[in-house]
């Protein structure tokens, strides 16, 4: 996640409280031809996702099975109705918090939610706070527990049914990660770990993800520095408060993603997004955790393009959303690319006949589908894209209305949540929409 207090959201913070308060580098091995998704939705065909299949620098050992099967094309998806979303108002927060700030979604096994995001003590937001408000299964009450006293960047991901957040400690100079103890509530419940990153001069974002057995962290600096790589153990009877410093990845001054951009394939790979460099196009870098080596790295040929979000799928595809810049403030259009690592943008899908605004947000369900939730037409809507395995796209305004800092996140009825702030006047909450069907 990199931090979204840019030149941009500054210049558009500064418009929008000055507006009335009612506006608010190998080749592609695969041998799979291309989807190509250059056209806008919906005139066009999109052929099916494809088989897992065998990147040219897998070990032997790892190749699927193969079996001659027939090549049936999967059903057509069953698209559910238009109907109205369900909308829980969580909490009030200022309007100055609401209109920089981020959001982020998580869901543990027993079905409880998990979100992060930014209260304050007054409306001037002269002291921030880190917060999770907790949404126990099969109830429709919030719980609030602070965490800390912070501004600015955070992630938030769950292990089974324990939370995580990383952040950055302003008031101590510190870069910390805290995990939520299962028996506990409130500040105490949260077991503060520090780590060991230099945290002087500006810093750019961080990430958290995990795999069935390791938790893991990373950091990036603006600075000439290297990203840090950590995990924690969650194995049985491991010491989960001690931390696992890997190798780093040295690129330099590299910025995160704006919201998801560290995942683990389940099959001992990292993957990461990041700049190359300063002033360089995004890409990913691959770590291979039975090594302890990143062992390959690709890039973006235009480095205008921001990424947002990113997914690592069984098939072995890595997928993310994207803005292609097209106009002032960080409007642009969306974008979609999947691919693997000797080619990560086999497949493009560009949807350039209305504007995305901030960033977006991209998870995949359990039934293979690709969700991207978006800021679109100015900041006016909530939209949601999904991508069907047979390639079918669906889209839907889920909310109208301005949104800011959105997360997603899949419940355990495989029902899609999605996180933002909203400002109505001179009103603005945190809100939780889920999918009604």
């Amino acid at each position: 996640m990199k931090r979204i207090w840019t030149r941009q959201h500054m210049m558009l913070g500064a418009i929008c409280m000055l507006l009335p308060l009612g506006a608010c580098n190998c080749e592609d091995d695969t041998g799979a031809d291309p989807w190509e998704l250059t056209e806008p939705w919906p005139d066009m065909d999109f052929e099916p996702d494809l088989a897992p299949d065998m990147a040219p620098d897998m070990e032997p050992d790892l190749a699927p099975d193969l079996v001659e099967e027939p090549d049936l094309p999967p059903p057509p998806p069953d698209i559910p109705p238009d109907i109205p979303w369900e909308k829980e108002v969580v909490a009030e927060v200022p309007r100055s918090q609401a209109l920089n700030d981020r959001t982020s979604l998580g869901v543990g096994v027993d079905g409880t939610v998990w979100l992060g995001y930014h209260p304050c003590d007054d409306d001037l937001c002269n002291v921030s706070w880190l917060a999770v408000a907790i949404e126990q299964a099969g109830s429709s009450d919030w719980t609030i527990e602070r965490v800390a006293e912070q501004r600015g960047t955070f992630g938030l991901d769950v292990h089974v049914n324990e939370p995580w957040v990383a952040y950055l400690d302003e008031n101590n100079g510190q870069f910390r990660v805290a995990r939520r103890n299962l028996s506990g509530r409130g500040p105490r419940a949260w077991t503060k770990i520090p780590m060991p990153v230099d945290f002087t001069g500006p810093y750019d974002g961080l990430d958290l993800t995990h795999d069935d057995d390791f938790v893991y962290v990373t950091f990036a600096s603006e600075l000439d520095r290297p990203v840090e790589l950590f995990a924690f153990d969650k194995r049985a009877g491991a010491d989960s408060s001690e931390y696992i410093q890997l190798s780093s990845l040295d690129v330099g001054a590299a910025s995160a993603a704006l919201e998801r951009g560290l995942q683990a394939d389940g099959k001992g790979n990292l993957f990461l997004v990041h700049r190359a460099g300063d002033t360089g196009p995004y890409g990913v870098a691959r770590f291979r955790l039975r090594d302890n080596i990143w062992d390959r790295q690709t890039y973006f040929d235009d480095r205008e393009i921001i990424v947002s979000s990113m997914v690592a799928r069984e098939n072995g595809d890595i997928c993310m959303s994207n803005t292609v810049p097209d106009g002032i403030f960080g409007d642009g259009f969306l974008e979609m690319t999947c691919g693997k690592m000797n080619d990560i943008r086999r497949g493009v899908w560009q949807h350039s006949d209305e504007s995305v605004s901030s960033y977006s947000s991209l998870i995949e369900g359990t039934d293979g589908s690709l969700i991207i939730a978006y800021n679109a037409g100015g900041n006016t809507e909530l939209r949601v894209a999904r991508r069907y395995p047979d390639g079918t796209w669906d889209m839907r305004t889920v909310f109208d209305g301005s949104s800011y800092g959105v997360s997603t996140a899949l419940d355990t009825q495989n029902r899609l949540l999605i996180s933002y702030y909203t400002c109505d006047r001179n009103r603005c909450t945190l809100e939780l929409l889920r999918q009604p069907y």
